[in-house]
């Protein structure tokens, strides 16, 4: 399923540079004439976007492409809050909720930080933040653990700052780049891109019917 996942995607990107999509979205001038159409309201769709795809975990996309929406630091000051309100929702839910509502929430691989969280919350929090960023499992586990609210604040702001500088500024000087790339080399990004997801495709297939 994960291999048909990504060859999807691979078919999508090729279609939206096919469709000229992708060079629309690589040209900040034109993404700034559409959120100063859009006024007032810009800002808040942005927000309502990042909030209805965190729970899908695909809310790093928006935030990536803020650079090209608007000034830095007034795309950092939208990321940053639409980073917080889904992330501090998650939480409330889950600890007012419980364990019971938790429970098939919370991935396999994240249980074993339940019981570094009693013993290290902060820390354990910060951890948990480097690794997997904005993402609700995290909001979840710490919401029905026994952290405190503070401890889950702060080690939340100590990576998620930062974090949302880098996934602002980077995102926004590689789209500067891109659009002084010539129109050739995506066609050809997306040809290696498809050799190399059938590659290690075919090598899987012959490890596992040797194995």
């Amino acid at each position: 399923m994960k291999w048909v996942l990504l060859c999807a995607a691979a078919a999508l990107l090729g279609w939206l540079w096919w469709m000229g999509t992708l060079a629309e979205l690589s040209d900040p001038d034109r993404l700034r004439v559409m959120v100063d159409d859009a006024g007032a309201a810009g800002p808040l769709a942005f927000v309502g976007l990042v909030l209805l795809l965190f729970p899908v975990m695909l809310a790093g996309p928006p935030i990536w492409l803020s650079g090209s929406l608007w000034p830095i630091p007034l795309a950092i000051l939208y990321s940053a809050i639409a980073s917080a309100v889904p992330s501090l929702l998650f939480y409330a839910a889950a600890r007012r909720l419980g364990r019971e509502w938790a429970a098939d929430r919370i991935p396999a691989r994240l249980r074993r930080y339940e019981e570094r969280l009693e013993q290290h919350p902060l820390r354990t929090v910060v951890l948990l933040r480097l690794l997997l960023w904005i993402n609700p499992a995290v909001d979840i586990l710490v919401g029905v653990s026994a952290v405190s609210t503070r401890n889950y604040l702060i080690g939340s702001a100590i990576v998620l700052a930062p974090a949302t500088v880098v996934h602002v500024v980077l995102p926004a000087k590689g789209i500067e780049l891109a659009g002084d790339m010539p129109a050739w080399l995506w066609p050809a990004l997306g040809v290696l891109l498809a050799v190399g997801l059938i590659s290690l495709f075919v090598r899987n297939r012959i490890t596992a019917r040797s194995g």
